[in-house]
């Protein structure tokens, strides 16, 4: 990141007024229930109602005023980030031109589209974000959640959203490995999908190294495995050192689970584990349907049995498509073969 500092230069006040504001914001935040306080001991205590309403008003400058700063750092954020997108993109297709044909060929089309499109898009949401957070970052809660989504429910949508809501980021890992019945492509763009109207919500790949056949194989063969045999403590200490540390997540959540015994014990593990590490785990009552937890496997039953009226009330619209699209209908076909 600090090689491309130097797209930022033309950008430096942004980067510098930026984050000032965000600190300031965060100042009248942090005294907001300071001036609560005073109001409930002294005005409400002493029946002081003149009080009352002088602190009621410093509160909703307080408001004013971090909503100001707010709106100032978000656009510094904002043209620091596009402007920095555009100066690296401009950076990026003049060497693409002077390429040899030989060496496009060696580099490949689509990685060269990648790169000037998605990778470049990271890049600008990793400044704006850099702006936005870089002052906030030691009040901010950040928490994190690992699904596998086979498919993506309105119960994984309703996780998500109650997450997202007790934190100020959330990390969503979406499980990489191909043993589930629906692609792990299409899991991950059917969660992207999903969630895509939740603005605080950041969306990664597991790779290898989050709930995988390397460090929890167990969690494939949950039908064949007893839970005091789910030996998951690997995958948990990676979490905590490896992601946890570099992500800063401070909390982890996770939905109940009353059906499985393996991933039961799993969140239990997770308690013990993560709470070594001061992360707190916070358990989600599963979203219900009529009563019944609405769970992926349950989905995937109907797909067997072809009732996508009762398949279009437990999943977002977004599944939905996908579920009636060729692709999905493929996938019905190999649910009822037991492939």
């Amino acid at each position: 990141m600090l090689k491309l500092a130097k797209f930022l230069k033309r950008f430096r006040k942004e980067v510098i007024i930026g984050p000032i504001f965000k600190l300031t914001e965060a100042i009248f935040e942090l005294i907001v229930p300071l001036v609560m306080a005073k109001i409930i001991d002294v005005g409400i205590a002493n029946g002081d109602r003149a009080y009352v309403l002088k602190m009621g008003g410093v509160m909703v400058l307080l408001g004013l005023v971090g909503l100001g700063c707010a709106l100032i750092c978000q656009y510094c954020a904002a043209r620091a980030s596009q402007g920095f997108g555009t100066v690296l993109r401009s950076e990026m297709f003049a060497h693409i031109n002077s390429l040899s044909h030989g060496e496009i060929d060696q580099i490949g089309t689509p990685s060269l589209i990648t790169r000037i499109t998605n990778d470049v898009n990271q890049l600008q949401l990793a400044v704006a974000m850099l702006i936005r957070l870089v002052v906030r970052a030691p009040f901010l809660v950040i928490g994190a959640a690992v699904m596998n989504c086979n498919p993506f429910t309105n119960g994984h949508r309703y996780l998500v959203e109650t997450a997202a809501s007790q934190c100020e980021l959330l990390h969503l890992f979406v499980l990489s490995e191909d043993r589930s019945a629906f692609p792990a492509q299409v899991r991950y763009e059917l969660v992207k999908q999903g969630v895509s109207d939740i603005g605080n919500v950041v969306l990664h790949h597991t790779s290898d190294y989050l709930i995988s056949s390397a460090v929890f194989p167990t969690y494939f063969i949950k039908e064949k495995t007893r839970a005091e045999q789910a030996n998951c403590e690997l995958d948990l200490r990676i979490f905590c050192e490896y992601f946890a540390k570099e992500l800063g997540i401070t909390r982890r959540f996770v939905g109940t689970e009353p059906f499985c015994p393996v991933t039961s014990a799993y969140n239990r593990a997770m308690k013990q584990v993560l709470g070594e590490y001061g992360i707190e785990v916070v358990e989600i009552p599963r979203c219900q349907l009529d009563g019944v937890e609405i769970s992926a496997s349950s989905v995937r039953e109907r797909m067997k049995a072809g009732d996508y009226d009762a398949i279009r009330r437990m999943v977002p619209q977004t599944t939905m498509d996908f579920l009636l699209s060729e692709q999905g209908r493929e996938i019905a076909e190999r649910l009822r073969q037991g492939r």
